[in-house]
């Protein structure tokens, strides 16, 4: 919900900007033309027409370049959000493996499973399969192994691998 809150609004307020800037650009315009029309029609007022042309001229000048340094500016500052929020929005969907992750390794050391991991953790003698030596970290793997078998979601057993990461 946060994150197509968030997309939608710096979207808009993007958008918003955009046709804002292009506003500002077809209204410099019109004003250029304008003038221009004025000179050719109204030459015996050269002069006045010329410094008043020139500073409308600079002034939108100045507020073209102005408006399109804000819509470079949110151009970059909404795809800043859209990037974070595009990756907060999959980290939270990963979030369900993190928390089972989590609970696996609470699971295999509550008490009841404890004897699992001590079995082989204690004893120094190393035991072969499948030719190569196990070690703790197998039998912590086997019991988190176990405890997901009991699971009724099929996904909860592969969710031990992540101890290897």
């Amino acid at each position: 919900f946060f994150f197509f809150f968030f997309f939608f609004f710096f979207f808009f307020f993007f958008f918003f900007f955009f046709f804002f800037f292009f506003f500002f650009f077809f209204f410099f315009f019109f004003f250029f033309f304008f003038f221009f029309f004025f000179f050719f029609f109204f030459f015996f007022f050269f002069f006045f027409f010329f410094f008043f042309f020139f500073f409308f001229f600079f002034f939108f000048f100045f507020f073209f370049f102005f408006f399109f340094f804000f819509f470079f500016f949110f151009f970059f500052f909404f795809f800043f959000f859209f990037f974070f929020f595009f990756f907060f929005f999959f980290f939270l969907e990963n979030l369900k493996r993190i928390e089972r992750f989590y609970e696996c390794l609470q699971t295999a050391l509550q008490p009841q499973e404890q004897k699992c991991i001590l079995k082989e953790g204690a004893d120094k003698k190393p035991i072969y399969r499948r030719r190569r030596r196990r070690t703790q970290d197998d039998s912590v793997t086997d019991c988190c192994q176990s405890v997901s078998d009991h699971n009724e979601n099929s996904e909860e057993e592969t969710v031990c691998d992540l101890l290897f990461l």
